[in-house]
C-alpha cells in the first residue's frame, strides 16, 4: 500500500489552552508521511511559543503567522501552502484518535 503525503491544516488565533494537545494528537499519529501547517492569525497569548517549541524539533511542521481575513482565509492559505496527496483540517482545538492518519491513508487507497 502506497503511503500518501496527508497535509493536516489547522488554522489558530489566541488557542494557548488547545493546541498543544491538537499538536500532539498528530505528532503521535503511527502514520508519519505527513506535514501540518499551523496558520496562526497573529495570537495575542502564547500560542506561537507552543507551536514554535514544537517545529523547532519536527521539520514536518510549516508555521505561517500573519494576519487574516478569518478561519476560511486561514485555511486558503494553507492549501496554497500544502505539498500533500490529501488535505485535511483538524481545528486548534479538536484532535485526531490514534491511527487516524493511517485509516484515511488506508481507505483513500
Amino acid at each position: 500500500m502506497k503511503e500518501k503525503k496527508i497535509s493536516v491544516i489547522t488554522s489558530v488565533f489566541n488557542g494557548e489552552k488547545t493546541i498543544e494537545d491538537t499538536i500532539l494528537s498528530i505528532l503521535n499519529q503511527d502514520y508519519c508521511n505527513f506535514e501540518l501547517i499551523i496558520i496562526d492569525g497573529l495570537s495575542k497569548d502564547s500560542t506561537i511559543k507552543i507551536v514554535q517549541k514544537y517545529a523547532e524539533n519536527d521539520n514536518r511542521i510549516k508555521i505561517i503567522s500573519e494576519k487574516d481575513e478569518g478561519i476560511y482565509d486561514a485555511f486558503n492559505k494553507g492549501i496554497q501552502n500544502s505539498s500533500g496527496d490529501m488535505i485535511m483540517f483538524v481545528n486548534s482545538d479538536d484532535f485526531l484518535f490514534p491511527n487516524s492518519l493511517s485509516s484515511i491513508n488506508k481507505n483513500f487507497n
